[in-house]
């Protein structure tokens, strides 16, 4: 009797182990990641001539990345396959960066350069930002080799006490905010504006009568009375005061008053314009019309295409003139 009911048993079992085996395996799926978002490249602008010095590439940082991976090729000759001519391949950037800095040892003047930009989840999906390039600024023999950054102009830089001179305008802290816009981007250039009645060396006047109908403000280094300049003194001589003139008739919003404001204060601190200066295809620190149609709005741009948002192209002026 019990060696019929362990007969019986061991049947059972053989017949759940067979209908088990019959039953099919289903594959283990992957945990699900989604693909991560698009960053958005911001600097420097697609196609934009920058100064010779060392580059930031800037983009809008995302939420859902692990890292990023950054890819440079010197595309100066056209663009090829020479490993030589890739200077980063895939180099990784910690999440929530939004700058990468590429040193001046690896740039050449008038050197072109693409970049690409991807972000990267964490189980390795990839999404691509569209690829820009830029442009090292050439040599040009016409102008010097620097043509929009001043020779000379003040000795140092480090604290220039101004003075504001505006009784009419009612605009006296709007001037001020475009003088003060040049501070904390070099620790060598300082402004500060002094109410006592020392000895400035930077003074702000209301002007209402131009000299042009077009002016929006005019900077007179050495002082609007100074006549013995030998030359360009930007070029040739120390500058110990400057003045500046704006022309309120002429100005007619608070946007343009500061942007004229900081304009003329970049002139003190010795930096030229930025564009229509050398005759390049590229019309510098502007992207090529002829490809994508949209000025580069810098401080220093002549006419109305300045802006009140300083760029790392005018920042770098700036570092190149007085350091960083």
């Amino acid at each position: 009797m019990e060696n019929k009911r362990g007969r019986r048993f061991l049947s059972a079992v053989l017949s759940f182990l067979l209908i088990l085996t019959a039953i099919p395996v289903l594959p283990t799926l992957p945990k699900a990641f989604a693909q991560p978002s698009e960053a958005a490249a911001t600097e420097p602008a697609n196609g934009q001539i920058i100064p010779y010095y060392e580059v930031w590439l800037r983009w809008n940082d995302v939420s859902d990345e692990d890292h990023y991976i950054i890819s440079v090729r010197d595309i100066t000759n056209g663009d090829n396959s020479d490993p030589n001519k890739l200077l980063y391949s895939n180099v990784w950037v910690n999440k929530n960066s939004t700058y990468f800095i590429i040193p001046l040892s690896k740039l050449n003047r008038g050197g072109v350069y693409r970049w690409s930009l991807c972000s990267v989840a964490a189980d390795g999906s990839k999404n691509y930002t569209p690829p820009r390039t830029f442009k090292i600024e050439p040599i040009n023999a016409s102008y010097g080799i620097d043509a929009h950054i001043w020779k000379t102009g003040y000795a140092s830089a480090n604290h220039i006490d101004y003075f504001i001179h505006a009784p009419n305008s009612g605009k006296d802290s709007i001037l001020e905010q475009g003088v003060n816009a040049w501070n904390g981007i070099s620790s060598q250039v300082y402004l500060h504006r002094d109410y006592s009645d020392v000895t400035k060396k930077l003074g702000i006047y209301e002007n209402r009568y131009p000299q042009d109908p077009e002016d929006l403000g005019i900077t007179y280094p050495g002082g609007i009375t100074y006549e013995n300049y030998n030359g360009d003194p930007y070029t040739n001589n120390t500058v110990y005061y400057s003045e500046i003139h704006i022309y309120y008739e002429n100005v007619t919003s608070d946007f343009w008053l500061k942007a004229t404001m900081m304009h003329e204060v970049g002139h003190a601190l010795s930096l030229g314009h930025t564009n229509n200066v050398t005759p390049d295809s590229l019309k510098s620190y502007r992207v090529d019309y002829t490809i994508y149609n949209d000025p580069v709005e810098l401080i220093m741009n002549t006419g109305f295409q300045k802006s009140i948002n300083i760029t790392t192209t005018d920042r770098d002026h700036l570092r190149i003139k007085w350091g960083a």
